[in-house]
């Protein structure tokens, strides 16, 4: 129990009416804010590489990750994703599939993993369906989530590349 004061009053035909008393919140607005957390755990310290050129999903999916502990960075194109990270490699990419000037999510990824002579995991978030996605997507090793990707679906995904990646 809480130890909060409960009254109760009733009417028979009429219905029922519950009191609850509660103590008063304090009056110091930093008392009644909390500082936001930041959730540690299995994506903590992950650089991820986000390619999108829509830039407010861009934004808020890198800010979303940071919420997670990664280190997020994002690009909208070739150019910003080569410099993203300085020329080191991150632990897992996301990329749109349409991007810019006819680019593909699955070119760009190839395109990277040839200049870092690396591959690390990757995954495709899109609207997009059909076999020309499925078929680019394979191709390049990469997984598919479909838009609009629910958080939780995103994090279990960044979970399972983690994984993949330390193997």
């Amino acid at each position: 129990t809480l130890g909060h004061r409960l009254t109760l009053t009733s009417q028979e035909g009429r219905g029922s009416c519950f009191e609850v008393r509660l103590p008063r919140a304090s009056s110091n607005p930093k008392a009644r804010k909390p500082a936001p957390r930041r959730r540690a755990g299995a994506l903590e310290g992950l650089k991820v590489l986000c390619i999108e050129d829509e830039a407010e999903v861009r934004e808020a999916m890198v800010a979303l990750m940071a919420r997670w502990g990664c280190d997020a960075r994002g690009a909208a194109d070739r150019a910003g994703a080569e410099a993203a990270f300085n020329g080191t490699v991150p632990d897992a990419v996301v990329l749109d599939f349409r991007l810019e000037d006819a680019d593909t999510g699955p070119a760009v990824y190839r395109w990277l993993c040839a200049a870092w002579g690396a591959a690390p995991p990757g995954v495709l978030v899109t609207a997009e369906r059909g076999q020309e996605v499925a078929a680019a997507a394979a191709e390049a090793g990469l997984d598919v989530l479909q838009k609009p990707a629910a958080p939780a679906a995103l994090r279990a995904t960044l979970d399972a590349l983690k994984r993949r990646s330390n193997a």
